[in-house]
């Protein structure tokens, strides 16, 4: 887990604990859990997260530090390979996967990965594109995002999406606010998209935490709907895929076996 990482400006002692107060509510429901403190943090933030780390390990009894010289490049570092990234910064679940059995096989002695199994997870290929894009009348009233009835207007209607994807939105439409929301329709952020320079779509980043968007479209609905427009909305990745266990450690020294 990533904690704090996006906290610039954000007091020291504030940081450590609510990462402190993270691990202990995981810690109820995992007793048995160690815990891995991976360093160096990428981070937006100045902050001294090996000094905090350092302390923690101190307050968590069943936990060890561990400094991982290079970590991100090694693991996140293999050219031409977009499945282990969700977005331009993001870790996919594949790079997840990679981290993780990287931090394993650094932190166990020889005799414990020896014991430790992975498996191969079933091949799945997602489409990027997002089904059900459908425009309607109507706008979202910001900041809130709430949905107003308007004639005059139109908008996108809500659509499912995951957390800290790149989305491409290509509307045709005049106005750009994508509205992000919790899967109890609690408001995240809002944020316009950007459009790509010789392309007809924006891009916009999906926020931590957000599963719902809403995108408005057009205040111009009569000239809107003359236009007849092919809406599309997708992530910007070529797929979505389970990688064997193989394919996640190329370049890594993983010495666990598959089974």
């Amino acid at each position: 887990m990533s904690l704090g990482i996006n906290r610039d400006g954000a007091d020291l002692q504030q940081v450590k604990a609510d990462i402190a107060e993270g691990i202990a509510l995981y810690l109820q429901a995992k007793p048995e859990a160690l815990v891995v403190f991976a360093s160096p943090v990428k981070s937006n933030s100045s902050l001294d997260y090996d000094s905090i780390y350092k302390e923690l390990t101190e307050s968590f009894p069943n936990s060890v530090f561990v400094s991982c010289y290079d970590a991100m490049d090694l693991v996140y570092g293999v050219d031409g390979n977009n499945a282990f990234y969700a977005d331009n910064t993001h870790p996919s679940s594949e790079g997840l996967k990679r981290f993780v059995n990287y931090i394993v096989a650094s932190t166990f002695s020889v005799l414990c990965l020896s014991t430790i199994k992975l498996t191969n997870s079933n091949a799945v290929v997602v489409d990027p594109v997002l089904p059900s894009v459908v425009v309607e009348s109507g706008f979202y009233r910001l900041p809130e995002g709430n949905p107003e009835v308007n004639d005059g207007w139109r908008r996108l209607q809500e659509i499912a999406i995951e957390p800290n994807f790149t989305i491409k939105v290509d509307h045709g439409g005049n106005k750009f606010e994508c509205i992000f929301l919790t899967e109890a329709g609690v408001l995240v952020d809002s944020k316009n998209s950007v459009l790509v320079t010789g392309e007809t779509y924006r891009t916009v980043n999906v926020p931590a935490n957000a599963y719902l968007m809403r995108c408005q479209v057009s205040d111009e609905a009569v000239l809107y709907d003359t236009l007849n427009y092919s809406v599309s909305v997708e992530y910007d990745i070529a797929l979505v895929v389970n990688l064997t266990q193989a394919e996640i450690n190329v370049g890594l020294d993983i010495p666990m076996t598959v089974e």
